[in-house]
């Protein structure tokens, strides 16, 4: 198959998908397996939501892309796999309710349950202070402002009621 073919096909899938009132939710660890202190290069992911962005730009209205710090893939890394993501697409084809920052509970090796948020790409979450195991001590913060998904400077956060959570 050649290029063109290929992407006239992935952009008519999209635009059907769409048209459908199709939810999807991806969600990516941020963490590779070499060094835990290094953040994935090459994210096919990230890549992915930004092709269907530029074929749909309303893409919020049916793709929502997180990332979770510490997380590797197979759920590797300083927390394992979180386990509300499903609940959040659920709650959204069922009752029209999309993801900001849905909460997620990551229980750790050593028994420790983190609470954190999970930003919308290209947001990311950051720490900003208080304890590592507690969602409200993480906002989400631009790491690539050219997006419309960024409507905040970097460092600025606001309370998100929807999710009681800092955002």
């Amino acid at each position: 198959m050649k290029f063109d073919e290929y992407a006239s096909s992935f952009e008519h899938a999209v635009k059907e998908f769409r048209n459908e009132g199709g939810k999807l939710i991806a969600h990516h660890g941020m963490r590779t397996f070499a060094d835990p202190s290094i953040r994935t290069k090459d994210n096919d992911t990230e890549l992915y939501y930004d092709t269907v962005e530029e074929l749909s730009p309303d893409i919020q209205g049916l793709y929502r892309f997180f990332e979770s710090p510490g997380l590797a893939h197979c759920a590797l890394g300083k927390v394992r796999q979180p386990t509300t993501v499903f609940d959040a697409l659920r709650r959204w084809v069922e009752n029209g309710r999309a993801p900001e920052t849905p909460p997620v509970k990551s229980p750790a090796a050593n028994g420790t349950i983190y609470k954190r948020i999970l930003s919308p790409y290209p947001q990311q979450a950051r720490y900003i202070a208080g304890d590592v195991a507690v969602a409200s001590s993480f906002c989400c913060v631009c790491r690539k402002p050219r997006l419309s998904a960024c409507p905040r400077e970097e460092g600025e956060h606001t309370l998100n009621m929807q999710y009681n959570s800092v955002v």
